[in-house]
């Protein structure tokens, strides 16, 4: 059953009487919202695009569903009720949630890291061969990165290859 708000946009019966939050007199609440969520996700992973990759967009389609977010945000033990939350936050009504809604600065940053990567390495093995900082880990035979794989980088590692290859980003 679909309804119109007082603005004369359309709403579904889904939304459980929010409007679209993003203007007009619901924007405090999705600001406040905003806030909430980044402030929770910082306090537990330092930083939202960490607890974005670590918990919400496993898939990395770049987007979550309510599914999605509700799962990321009982697995980061969130005490409130995430469903309003992403109500809330889901201001244009897609059904889905993308980073750049939640935090887009964040959202900035993985971008840029993303177009720096792909501008930079041929792919993921030519990356890790150049961001190994022990380059006996890797084998005489062809120069194989199989030791790097398994044994991973050390996140000091991996920020240090990546400022010595050229990122000039953060290391978030």
């Amino acid at each position: 059953r679909r309804s119109s708000n007082s603005w004369g946009r359309r709403r579904s019966s889904r939304t459980r009487g929010f409007r679209d939050v993003s203007s007009g007199p619901n924007a405090e609440a999705l600001a406040e919202a905003n806030t909430k969520l980044k402030c929770f996700l910082e306090e537990k992973e330092g930083s939202s695009l960490r607890a974005w990759l670590r918990f919400f967009d496993t898939n990395n389609d770049q987007r979550i569903s309510k599914m999605e977010f509700s799962k990321g945000m009982r697995d980061m033990n969130y005490p409130g009720d995430a469903m309003e939350l992403f109500t809330i936050l889901d201001s244009d009504r897609s059904g889905e949630l993308s980073l750049e809604e939640v935090d887009a600065s964040q959202f900035v940053l993985w971008r840029q890291f993303r177009e720096w990567c792909t501008a930079t390495f041929e792919g993921a093995e030519d990356m890790l061969r150049h961001l190994a900082l022990d380059t006996t880990q890797l084998s005489a035979k062809r120069k194989s990165i199989a030791p790097v794989v398994a044994e991973g980088i050390r996140r000091e590692a991996f920020q240090e290859g990546i400022r010595r290859e050229g990122w000039m980003g953060g290391v978030e």
